[in-house]
């Protein structure tokens, strides 16, 4: 009798005693909610981060219709200027569709989905026909914010250079304007820059 009484006496002090209801000497206790919370706002910039990285490297998604629409354009070329114009943090996107007017594509914001700058290709089949095509998409109703062109294979970056600078564009009409050529096989002759310097 006397030993199931000091038994008894011996269980309760083990089992409710400070030490064995702590939460902190309790490893049946953690603090789910607040390491979740933490852990949220450490991968909140994280994930934005990635979907911007994953934004730039995916390729476009109306490569074909592009290429469809300009007849002697190049996947080389399309990919350079692909790598050249696009802003970080932004997705490509076809507006409109095959035939509509304005960009040949315009980059969005990732997260607002908020155009940010439009890119229409051109493509030359001499170097006196570079700055013709650049007016042309200046003097249009919806003009881009980069005009991209490709030059025929083995023109050489200083002749693009001269004839765009001799051409007679109008100050108004350029202003703002930025400019990226390659040539046929993807090689930069004027990397992306303000149209008038």
């Amino acid at each position: 009798m006397t030993a199931n009484i000091a038994l008894k006496r011996q269980i309760f002090t083990l089992t409710h005693s400070p030490k064995a209801i702590s939460p902190r000497a309790s490893s049946a206790c953690p603090r789910p909610q607040r390491r979740a919370r933490q852990t949220r706002e450490i991968e909140s910039p994280t994930t934005r981060r990635n979907a911007a990285i994953k934004a730039r490297s995916q390729p476009f998604e109306c490569r074909s219709i592009i290429l469809d629409e300009h007849p002697g354009l190049t996947r080389e070329a399309l990919e350079t200027i692909e790598e050249t114009t696009q802003p970080t943090g932004t997705a490509p996107d076809r507006p409109g569709g095959k035939g509509a007017p304005g960009p040949d594509v315009d980059y969005r914001d990732v997260e607002t989905k908020e155009p940010v700058t439009g890119v229409q290709i051109k493509v030359a089949n001499s170097v006196k026909a570079i700055p013709r095509l650049i007016r042309n998409d200046l003097v249009s109703k919806q003009p881009s914010t980069i005009i991209a062109v490709q030059a025929p294979e083995g023109t050489a970056s200083g002749a693009v250079r001269g004839a765009i600078r001799d051409f007679p564009f109008d100050p108004e009409e350029a202003a703002g304007k930025s400019i990226v050529v390659v040539d046929s096989r993807g090689k930069i002759l004027i990397r992306l820059s303000p149209l008038l310097r």
